[in-house]
């Protein structure tokens, strides 16, 4: 008899645990839809990475006096973590459009920080900006103007205001 109720305990303890596989394959759903979600987020980013950037630098090129000009673009997720960044290879910012005009701004690399949720909603506000290898050459003109403030006056600022 003693042999019996052992054998019942331990039918018992064998039964309890088939809970912990259904939470087992709860939790591994759970994983496999979140590493999905993550994927299908980082090929969104990756699919408007170089319309983003280029898109704002056409932006940016109509509104200002200045000229920018930007290399490739790349994901760089974990770069200004918790943000999903995107990589902007060899920026270039000029005084001008003219073709002589003077170099302001060189730089290597400027990572672009976004929010993922902004990123789904399709507002892209930059969160973080991390600037990295380059360097900055501001100068003071004559009339007491700065290069880096002509770059970046608009048309209607030049003409004295009215638009």
């Amino acid at each position: 008899m003693l042999r019996s109720m052992k054998d019942n305990s331990f039918r018992r303890t064998v039964m309890k645990f088939k809970l912990p596989n259904r939470w087992k394959r709860f939790i591994l759903f759970g994983a496999l839809l979140l590493i999905l979600f993550n994927g299908v987020l980082f090929f969104i980013l990756y699919q408007k990475q170089d319309g983003l950037i280029q898109g704002e630098i056409a932006a940016l090129n109509e509104t200002y006096e200045g000229l920018i000009k930007v290399g490739d673009t790349h994901i760089a997720p974990f770069k200004n973590f918790p943000y999903i960044s995107v990589k902007v290879d060899s920026i270039q910012v000029y005084e001008s459009k003219d073709p002589n005009a003077a170099l302001i701004l060189k730089v290597a690399d400027i990572y672009v920080g976004f929010n993922v949720w902004d990123i789904i909603a399709g507002n892209y506000d930059v969160q973080k900006l991390l600037i990295e290898d380059g360097f900055f050459n501001i100068i003071k003109h004559q009339d007491g103007s700065f290069n880096i403030q002509n770059a970046l006056t608009t048309p209607s600022e030049k003409t004295g205001g009215a638009a």
